[in-house]
């Protein structure tokens, strides 16, 4: 069960991230080792092709994989994504994206997970996987 002060903790961070906003990315859900993003796809989401760009897809894997991995980290303790490999499986031009993510391992110093992305009728997007480094989080000045 995720602890409500963390799972608090994890919602102002990305309610308040200036990136997450200016992405239009939206945390649905978030559990223990379990999270949910949405992004409603804006103009500039979209590649030349007028598809949503790899990277904004990227983008919402490694978010939403991320936030699922932070739910099992004390709060003493951050992460850094160190790989992250993506399976591009159908485009996307206009509609919503949801992701859904796991935290499949954390461990003391690296942390491993996957997720899926999906178009509002269910169809798979794309699945993505990623390890991150866990860090001891920097003291503020």
């Amino acid at each position: 069960m995720l602890d409500e002060e963390l799972a608090a903790t994890i919602r102002e961070r990305l309610r308040t991230s200036t990136f997450a906003r200016w992405m239009g990315m939206e945390l649905l859900d978030v559990g223990d080792g379990f999270s949910e993003m949405r992004l409603h796809v804006s103009e500039h989401h979209l590649n030349p092709g007028g598809i949503v760009h790899g990277g904004v897809i990227a983008t919402i894997l490694d978010s939403s994989i991320g936030v699922a991995l932070r739910t099992r980290l004390d709060l003493d303790r951050t992460h850094v994504t160190v790989n992250l490999s993506i399976g591009y499986l159908r485009p996307l031009r206009v509609g919503t994206m949801v992701a859904r993510a796991h935290a499949v391992h954390s461990g003391d110093r690296i942390g491993y997970g996957e997720a899926d992305v999906f178009d509002e009728e269910g169809t798979l997007l794309a699945r993505g996987t990623a390890t991150f480094l866990v860090v001891p989080r920097p003291r503020s000045p």
